[in-house]
């Protein structure tokens, strides 16, 4: 490594003049393949299939409910037993999250390929990506800007797994093109509405983030269409798809939680405090707000939004310093909306009382990365340019920047993205190793009481974050089916409405924490500690 350092820094020249040779179209192939296969390699390879949070079964199961053409499904017989953390089961059963994501991955349910989604949206946000950097600073932004995407550990690893934050980039990328696109004098009208559809995806899919990085653009683009001649075409084609998700969105609202203006996130609220609290993360002081939200919460919001800058300082690019760039870029003039889109990022981000998980960056700041590499391009070219005005003697050193992201993303490359794809495998293999139990342990037509948590024991080097059993299918079909054990004889009553089943529970057996599968019909009643605390009322169950 030390080799090839000395070597770009005595051939400082080198990366500026490679970025600069070649035409646009090898560049967006070979970056938009390598933008599929990375996300797509670390699933296979790395996670194989297991997720990293346990939001990614809530979307799973969506997904799967919008495959079927349903937006709820019927709660199984003793609800208690398959309640999750976030998950609505007051008679019907569906996720607290919003339906964009699920609906982008409900092809890949009927296609068996859905853990790979993301890594389709991955490699479709590289090419909207490299024309607005090449359109705001030249050839050599758009290449840089690939290299950063493709490099980022944040990024790929996000893209490996079932969350939402991948395709929730790829909708804004396509929504900051198009509404470029929009403006130019040879545009049509489709490019209009294409904005109000793309924005709506990214809304639809997680609405604080759309409304913080899309209002500034939106403004921008309103103003300026306004002032141009074809301004009522524009218009009209922009608020026709707008009014369509619009209305749709109030249609979802109702058929799930009663009312247009009542979304899932209140009504898990109202359904954690119906059913006391149980197996929820909600508290009663949740009444106060929505999701995360709470005005109450801005001088912790200040706190976590420092701490969310300084995990995403080093996980983002997975340089020693990934923000580096971003005060060269201040006053580029190209680059006011994107500091817009990063300001109100952050302010509306003060009432929430999390930064998110890190086990590959805080991901409820994942989508900055559009704001963030578009900065730093335009950072590192605006001291090229002015380096280039500068005497001779300085003027030889105007491709040094460009240099110096080269070389930070080589730091990346062999320093930084191995360690924290190790550690993301790592989680990864302590979860599978429960998740595939079942299956070696020739398990068939049965259901599985968990006890105490999916990964009740702390093994290997990292903490994950998957802590709940997995959701069943939607029709309760699936060969095993994962419940919440509550007490050997309640199990007991739940296998009666499963009278074709055999039921297991899930033991951890020894230091090493081996998952082990004890029949129920060999158990009484007090030979194995509840599967919940001695607080929850369970005679409903």
């Amino acid at each position: 490594n030390l080799k090839v350092l000395q070597w770009l820094l005595a051939h400082r020249d080198t990366p500026g003049g490679w970025l600069e040779r070649g035409r646009d179209l090898p560049w967006l192939l070979v970056g938009t393949i390598l933008a599929f296969a990375i996300p797509a390699l670390i699933r296979f390879a790395v996670l194989k299939g297991a997720p990293l949070t346990d939001d990614e079964t809530c979307y799973r199961f969506s997904a799967e409910l919008l495959a079927n053409f349903q937006l709820t499904t019927e709660s199984p017989p003793h609800k208690l037993f398959f309640d999750h953390v976030f998950m609505i089961n007051d008679g019907r059963m569906y996720s607290q999250y919003f339906l964009g994501w699920p609906a982008l991955m409900a092809p890949g349910i009927w296609l068996g390929i859905e853990g790979y989604m993301n890594a389709i949206y991955c490699a479709l946000t590289l090419p909207p990506l490299y024309w607005i950097a090449k359109r705001l600073s030249g050839t050599v932004a758009a290449r840089l800007a690939l290299l950063i995407f493709i490099t980022s550990p944040m990024l790929m690893i996000g893209a490996s797994t079932m969350m939402s934050h991948t395709s929730c980039l790829f909708a804004l990328t396509w929504t900051v093109w198009m509404a470029i696109r929009s403006q130019d004098e040879d545009s049509r009208w489709w490019h209009a509405s294409l904005v109000a559809v793309f924005f709506s995806l990214a809304f639809f899919n997680r609405p604080l983030t759309a409304v913080a990085i899309g209002t500034p653009l939106l403004v921008l683009w309103l103003r300026t269409t306004w002032r141009s001649g074809a301004r009522n075409q524009r218009l009209i084609a922009f608020l026709a798809p707008a009014g369509v998700f619009g209305a749709l969105f109030l249609v979802v609202n109702h058929v799930q939680n009663g009312s247009p203006l009542r979304i899932s996130y209140a009504a898990a609220i109202d359904y954690a405090q119906s059913n006391q609290w149980r197996f929820t993360h909600w508290t009663e002081k949740s009444r106060m707000s929505v999701g995360f939200l709470d005005t109450s919460l801005y001088s912790r919001g200040l706190a976590e939004n420092g701490l969310a800058l300084f995990r995403l300082n080093a996980s983002s690019f997975g340089w020693p310093a990934s923000l580096i760039f971003l005060p060269l870029a201040w006053r580029h003039k190209e680059a006011r909306p994107l500091w817009w889109m990063l300001l109100l990022f952050v302010l509306l981000h003060l009432t929430i009382a999390t930064a998110g998980i890190d086990s590959f960056g805080p991901v409820h700041y994942f989508e900055l990365a559009l704001p963030l590499i578009l900065l730093t391009v335009l950072g590192a070219l605006r001291v090229s340019r002015f380096l280039a005005t500068m005497p001779s003697q300085l003027a030889r050193y105007q491709r040094a920047p460009i240099t110096a992201v080269c070389v930070m993303i080589l730091l990346s490359l062999t320093a930084f993205s191995p360690r924290r794809i190790g550690a993301v495998g790592d989680m990864a293999e302590r979860t599978n190793a429960v998740l595939r139990a079942p299956e070696q342990a020739n398990l068939s037509n049965a259901i599985v009481f968990v006890h105490m948590g999916l990964n009740r024991c702390h093994r290997g080097t990292t903490r994950g974050f998957v802590f709940q059993r997995p959701n069943n299918d939607i029709h309760h079909k699936n060969s095993v089916l994962w419940a919440n054990h509550l007490s050997v004889s309640k199990d007991k009553l739940l296998m009666e409405a499963y009278p074709e089943r055999a039921g297991y529970i899930l033991w951890w057996q020894g230091k090493e924490c081996t998952p082990l599968f004890i029949p129920l019909d060999e158990i009484v009643d007090g030979q194995i500690e509840p599967g919940v605390p001695p607080s929850y009322d369970l005679s409903d169950a």
